[in-house]
């Protein structure tokens, strides 16, 4: 038997239901409020226990840690473009709901960990030293960019700054209705062609009941 007739792990379906169930959960809470209203350091520690629990759970579960190690590098790298989210946390700021410390560290921190990831799966699987070093080094960097992100938004909910970090607390619903409020700022900022339509298609729906207008002659 080669190594290619090896079957990759599979991911765990007890995995899959933790997964699903905390997406669902995620949605609810920020739907809800739940976060927002809940007192410090209430967000943090269950942030610290998604965490702990994932980390416990993919070291210490044999199916799972089977599965996560054979994921390939490029897998486990590019999974880190959805760091791009930084930009919503600049665009919250510039719009006066977020605070622009916590914007500026946590959103250009991202931005930067989810760049540098796209080119290292770019670059391909790091083979010598250097490319190994880089790697690492750019892991370091991720982990101390969410460690900075997580401080700050301590420290900006102690001090009771305005606006704060909430919308983070909210920002799955935020995600989910974001297409929402840009298709009709689109459609705002098209109306005058998107009422000549509408006009234009009521105008020959009525020809075509009572009869389509006859010509005026020229004279």
């Amino acid at each position: 038997m080669t190594a290619s007739t090896i079957a990759a792990p599979r991911f765990p379906r007890a995995a899959g239901v933790a997964v699903t169930a905390w997406l669902a959960l995620a949605l609810l809470a920020g739907a809800t409020g739940f976060l927002v209203r809940l007192p410090f350091p209430g967000p943090q520690l269950i942030f610290l226990a998604l965490f702990v629990s994932t980390l416990v759970a993919a070291t210490a579960v044999p199916a799972l840690r089977a599965w996560v190690d054979a994921l390939p590098l490029g897998t486990l790298v590019g999974i880190n473009a959805l760091r791009f989210i930084g930009i919503t946390f600049l665009v919250l700021a510039a719009r006066g709901q977020m605070d622009p410390v916590f914007a500026a560290r946590a959103g250009w921190g991202d931005i930067a960990t989810a760049v540098l990831a796209l080119i290292f799966v770019a670059a391909g699987e790091p083979r010598t030293p250097l490319q190994r070093g880089l790697t690492h080094a750019w892991n370091l960097f991720g982990s101390l960019d969410l460690a900075v992100a997580v401080g700050t938004a301590t420290a900006v909910t102690l001090q009771g700054s305005t606006p704060g970090v909430a919308p983070v607390l909210y920002l799955p619903e935020y995600l989910k209705d974001e297409p929402r409020r840009v298709w009709r700022g689109w459609r705002r900022a098209t109306m005058p062609t998107g009422a000549w339509w509408t006009a234009s298609r009521t105008r020959a729906r009525s020809w075509a009941r009572s009869g389509w207008p006859t010509p005026t002659p020229r004279r």
